[in-house]
């Protein structure tokens, strides 16, 4: 499916933060296509949780266009909340009340609250309802938030920062869970710095280069645009590919493993010496960070 066909649930043109002098985002753009799991990812401090914080409201930018859920970017989604959840390390529900009470006021707010879904994530997990949010272990927190959000059945669930506070039995199972809700017709836009986790079920990347560069699209198309190159020798490689190429190290066999664009093979001297494999996101990630 071409980008040109896929429907864009968030449009986001020209975006520009700042924080004092600091430049978080100068005039980037990209979408986010409906029924994506769609992961952001950049080095730490570049921005993620703050273009997070933008999309879904919560701060402002300092100029921007485009559309969230065919509404101008920006105003405020109080009309829209039935249809967006966010969930990240920063929510704390403080309210004199068990998880079990809590989540019956909140399924309140929310028609779209399937309360036999609740019941089952609870269940599964192993939750016990009648203690205090404030009870909970960091991690568990971030569950009771994750099953609230699910459960609430949005058409936009934005997630921050939480899969690093999951164990790994957790992560592996909110993350089958939100690959379903995709799979479903729900978007997923989530921030992480545990990349391998999510490349299986990332469908879209929108990767944070610098102020100025957002490389955004299906992961299968941006991971094409490079190549892994098992080398015998890195005299091959020329000066000048050699300089923006990214180093792997050595192979069990001890050929030398380098990535490179896949538009450069066509430069390379020689080809009889190299095997060509395709390179998983971490290595790509890592290459298009590599000058920051």
């Amino acid at each position: 499916m071409t980008q040109a066909s896929r429907e864009a649930i968030i449009d986001v043109k020209l975006l520009s933060k700042s924080f004092g002098d600091d430049v978080l985002f100068s005039g980037v753009s990209f979408k986010v296509f409906q029924g994506s799991f769609t992961t952001i990812l950049g080095l730490n401090g570049i921005g993620k949780s703050s273009l997070l914080n933008i999309l879904s409201c919560k701060i402002s930018a300092d100029k921007a266009e485009g559309t969230l859920l065919g509404e101008p970017l920006g105003i405020d989604l109080a009309e829209k909340r039935q249809s967006v959840a966010l969930v990240s390390e920063n929510l704390n529900y403080e309210l004199g009340a068990s998880a079990r009470e809590f989540a019956f006021y909140y399924a309140q707010l929310y028609p779209t609250f399937d309360k036999e879904k609740f019941l089952h994530y609870v269940k599964e997990r192993r939750l016990d309802l009648s203690k205090h949010f404030t009870q909970y272990s960091r991690g568990q927190k971030m569950q009771y938030c994750l099953i609230l959000a699910l459960s609430q059945n949005p058409k936009l669930l934005f997630i921050d920062e939480i899969t690093s506070v999951l164990d790994y039995k957790a992560r592996e199972f909110f993350l089958h869970e939100l690959t379903l809700f995709c799979q479903n017709g729900g978007t997923v836009v989530l921030t992480t710095n545990i990349i391998n986790e999510v490349q299986q079920c990332s469908t879209d990347l929108v990767i944070i280069k610098s102020v100025e560069e957002i490389i955004w699209g299906e992961q299968v198309e941006i991971l094409s645009r490079f190549v892994k190159l098992r080398l015998s020798s890195l005299s091959m490689l020329t000066d000048e590919i050699r300089e923006k190429a990214l180093y792997l190290g050595k192979d069990s066999d001890h050929f030398h493993l380098v990535l490179i664009e896949r538009e450069k093979i066509k430069d390379l001297p020689s080809q009889q010496d190299q095997n060509l494999t395709h390179p998983n996101l971490h290595e790509v990630f890592s290459y298009l960070t590599q000058a920051q």
